[in-house]
């Protein structure tokens, strides 16, 4: 059953766990249906009406024990991942920024990929690699050996991609 069912450019909806897989871990650049080509950069919009008559649905059908699923938490935008990563430039940001960018690798491989295309992966190597010194001031407590640690530990998990 469809959990987070999102359409992509042909106009077919999947589930996303399902055309992510196909797409980026499989690397495929065809739509699995039409056999239409993909943009080299997919955009996978959301299908919210879908996603509501589905979970609709498992709520009508609670007494057959079937399970009402959460609504998915959206995945992080390349916008989003670029300001994080300006803040982190900043020594007064800097911890607050990379724990947030921890948490959102450790969400999963689609955030990842987009930490990525943001250019994510440079800059940590940056910081671990100490090629910045204003980023390694201490700053508000916060030893450089810290932020490398926080650094490496966001690189490793973003190294574990399916």
């Amino acid at each position: 059953m469809m959990k987070d069912p999102v359409t992509i450019s042909t106009g077919i909806t999947y589930d996303r766990e399902n055309i992510e897989k196909w797409t980026f871990s499989a690397k495929n650049n065809i739509c699995p249906v039409t056999k239409q080509s993909l943009i080299t950069s997919i955009e996978l919009t959301p299908n919210v009406t879908l996603r509501r008559l589905i979970q609709s649905w498992c709520t009508i059908n609670a007494s057959h024990g079937i399970e009402r699923f959460p609504t998915p938490k959206p995945p992080v935008s390349k916008p989003q991942i670029i300001k994080l990563l300006k803040e982190a430039k900043s020594p007064k940001m800097q911890m607050k920024s990379l724990k947030t960018l921890r948490s959102i690798a450790s969400e999963n491989d689609a955030n990842k990929r987009c930490m990525e295309s943001a250019g994510a992966m440079e800059f940590l190597a940056s910081i671990i690699n100490n090629n910045s010194s204003e980023v390694f001031e201490e700053e508000e407590g916060f030893m450089s050996t810290k932020t490398k640690h926080l650094a490496s530990s966001i690189n490793s998990n973003y190294l574990k991609m399916d």
